[in-house]
């Protein structure tokens, strides 16, 4: 069993899309190994700069090794990893930002579905702003919703100890939903096509004429 309390931990490999998340949490790996410091100076240890340099290689994937091979210090290693993310992380960032300023419920979305998509939304905006609140996307998620949820909302937003977070109002949102739906209706939003076509068969009478049996068609 190793003797280094630390040893059993291990981060995530930087990618094309968690530099964010990835950037710290390498610092304090680097830092429960004592070896931060040749990260961020030109003077550090030749022995550190290398056992550095080394964890970063092992902790990104495979189209990122060309930038640490080229790098001779640790320090250069990150410094050449930052400089990359920088300008992507900028157009992430304004990108997240307009996904959020048009959130809204598409026609026939689901209420569950819809909410999966704001808190999938908000899970890349804490990546990219670490202090992002759920207020900050509580407000546009109720926002987008129809009109036909304004009532319950006015309700909501008038409560003075209201606690303003998306699983709260979830389920009373979903009680409205229902009874849109009516009860015990099950949302068949996909068969909306198939009823508003008229059906017909055909069915066999007598022939006032003939006697003989001829089609007649029945509208259902």
């Amino acid at each position: 069993m190793s003797s280094d309390p630390f040893g059993a931990l291990t981060v995530e490999r930087l990618d094309t899309s968690n530099y964010l998340i990835w950037a710290p949490r390498m610092e304090y790996f680097l830092t429960t190994k004592g070896l931060w410091e040749a990260v961020t100076t030109d003077d550090a240890p030749v022995a550190d700069c290398r056992k550095a340099r080394a964890i970063i290689g092992l902790c990104v994937t495979s189209q990122h090794l060309a930038t640490i091979q080229r790098s001779k210090t640790a320090k250069e290693a990150w410094d050449s990893l930052a400089a990359i993310f920088k300008t992507k992380g900028t157009a992430l960032k304004l990108r997240l930002r307009r996904d959020l300023s048009s959130f809204k419920m598409a026609a026939g979305e689901p209420l569950t579905k819809y909410f999966a998509r704001a808190k999938a939304l908000q899970d890349k905006l804490l990546e990219s702003f670490p202090d992002f609140k759920e207020e900050d996307i509580f407000w546009p998620t109720v926002e987008g919703l129809p009109s036909t949820y304004d009532t319950i909302l006015t309700i909501i937003e008038n409560t003075a100890d209201a606690e303003l977070t998306l699983d709260s109002v979830l389920p009373k949102l979903m009680q409205v939903e229902q009874r849109q739906r009516g009860p015990d209706r099950p949302d068949r939003s996909n068969e909306t096509a198939l009823l508003a076509k008229p059906s017909f068969t055909f069915r066999r009478g007598p022939n006032p004429t003939s006697g003989a049996s001829a089609p007649a068609a029945v509208r259902r």
